[in-house]
């Protein structure tokens, strides 16, 4: 037995099953539905468009700096070695190329994170572009690309994570390091053993 278009007061015999309202519909209202989930397409375009350019304005404006605590770490470093030995010179570079990689690294870590968004939104602009000029989307693929911008939307409002990067220099004695406290972990760099030509100084415990 044939079955009877799902939409209120239309008694048409059911063509098709409609995933927009989960129905059994007549030809006339699958093609109502068909307009109005196509008429949602360029509001969503608009939007993937807006967020697109607003990161790409913001990366080009905004590029990645340093965190502070690498700023503060460096200052404590410059004191520390002037008022040191020259034998420390040597630790000095060896640990300030350390420092510099850490903060390398972090900027990297900041400029992938931006171009892979910007690569998720740029295939998802192709995308709806695309259905747009093909005068063809469904309910299913508008829901999908829906649920991928909100994703992409959350990504987007994610806090920076800011490193921990803390310095410890030690007294000048042949016997003691100077460590680079990073994420928690420190990185030990022994000094060579050598007769200090003056007395030690104190040195900074940098945060």
């Amino acid at each position: 037995m044939a079955r009877q278009c799902s939409a209120e007061n239309c008694k048409r015999e059911a063509e098709t099953y409609c995933y927009h309202c989960s129905n059994d519909v007549c030809t006339k209202h699958y093609l109502e539905h068909k307009k109005a989930i196509q008429a949602q397409l360029p509001c969503l375009i608009d939007e993937v468009n807006l967020i697109y350019d607003r990161i790409q304005r913001n990366n080009k404006s905004h590029k990645p700096t340093a965190p502070q605590s690498s700023l503060d770490a460096y200052n404590q470093l410059e004191k520390w070695r002037q008022e040191c030995h020259e034998h420390i010179d040597t630790v000095y570079q060896r640990i300030r190329s350390q420092i510099e990689v850490i903060v390398n690294n972090y900027k990297l870590e900041r400029s992938q994170r931006t171009a892979t968004l910007l690569e998720s939104l740029e295939k998802l602009r192709q995308k709806v572009n695309q259905l747009k000029k093909d005068d063809d989307v469904t309910y299913r693929q508008l829901e999908t690309m829906k649920q991928q911008l909100e994703e992409l939307k959350q990504k987007e409002q994610e806090p920076n994570k800011h490193q921990d990067l803390r310095l410890i220099a030690q007294k000048i004695d042949v016997s003691k390091h100077i460590n680079i406290i990073h994420e928690g972990k420190c990185v030990h760099e022994e000094q060579p053993r050598r007769k200090p030509t003056r007395k030690p100084c104190t040195t900074p415990y940098v945060q």
